[in-house]
């Protein structure tokens, strides 16, 4: 399924949403028309319009911004997790449903990983590999939340974006966590480092097709980052976000964010041949009822 396939009534509907009302509102009124006539549209929006609402985008946005600059880079997560707004669309964003649930899913995440790391690593040392970590929130927090598990953990954070990791190596300071903190200011090929018993890929498979996501976790995450037997914690979005957010959907793909929207059949083979598939969990709202937006899985490689 792609944006084309929603019918015209679903994206009718995602219009009268209160929180796009509301945004559309607050925007300018030749803007507006714009985005209602391209999103309700079949084809593509007319280039002349459109790069009128991209510039007004860009003029006005801090995470539109960081779209343009790094399409799914670490710099866009900053201001989702840590729900900071710099004009109406980022104030869309953060309360949009996709948008809430990226925050979300750091706060799921966060509630997991000290489970996890104690059912499946009850004693002993354990090294974590938070690939393309970004600031590497999820893992910092947990820690920060469980004493018990700083004498035995130590985290890999390995990201090419210094200054993300930098911001997280603020929180890591604040905590008083820096003996079990590491950063690697590195791309999936550069990093010379460690293998782990736990390995975490978390958004990284979101905007891939399940073919490339397959290929990338095969022929780099598997070689580089995951000892024998290791285990395996990643996520993906799934169509669900797309039916239930396609306007939040088409103003991403206005400023060239693309995402990769899979079945939970799709999340699941992209590591099933080479892994032992052990748990899954899904996002929560805030009264954490299951959204379903984006879908986790826990492996063990075979």
């Amino acid at each position: 399924m792609e944006f084309s396939n929603i019918s015209k009534a679903m994206r009718r509907k995602n219009l009268k949403k209160t929180n796009v009302r509301k945004f559309l509102n607050k925007i300018p009124q030749e803007i507006r028309e714009y985005l209602e006539e391209g999103f309700l549209q079949d084809g593509p929006m007319d280039e002349t319009k459109k790069n009128v609402v991209i510039n007004y985008f860009l003029k006005t946005s801090a995470i539109a911004r960081a779209i343009n600059k790094d399409r799914g880079g670490a710099e866009i997560f900053y201001y989702l997790y840590n729900k900071l707004s710099n004009g109406h669309l980022d104030e869309y964003y953060l309360v949009s449903g996709s948008g809430n649930q990226i925050y979300r899913r750091l706060q799921v995440m966060v509630e997991k990983i000290p489970v996890i790391i104690r059912k499946y690593f009850p004693i002993g040392a354990v090294l974590v590999n938070n690939v393309a970590s970004g600031q590497g929130y999820d893992m910092i927090y947990a820690l920060r939340d469980n004493e018990d598990l700083r004498t035995r953990v130590h985290v890999n954070n390995i990201d090419p974006n210094e200054r993300a990791l930098q911001q997280g190596w603020e929180k890591i300071i604040e905590y008083g966590l820096e003996n079990n903190f590491s950063l690697f200011n590195d791309t999936f090929k550069s990093y010379s480092g460690s293998k782990s018993e736990l390995c975490i890929v978390s958004g990284v498979f979101c905007p891939m097709s399940t073919r490339l996501s397959r290929k990338m976790l095969h022929e780099i995450i598997v070689p580089n980052f995951i000892k024998e037997r290791a285990f395996l914690l990643y996520n993906a979005t799934t169509y669900e976000m797309l039916l239930q957010e396609s306007f939040t959907d088409y103003t991403m793909r206005l400023l060239n964010w693309n995402m990769g929207f899979k079945t939970l059949v799709d999340i699941r083979y992209i590591c099933e041949d080479l892994f032992e598939i052990k748990e899954e969990f899904a996002d929560t709202d805030d009264e954490e009822r299951i959204m379903g937006f984006n879908h986790m899985v826990v492996a063990q490689k075979k």
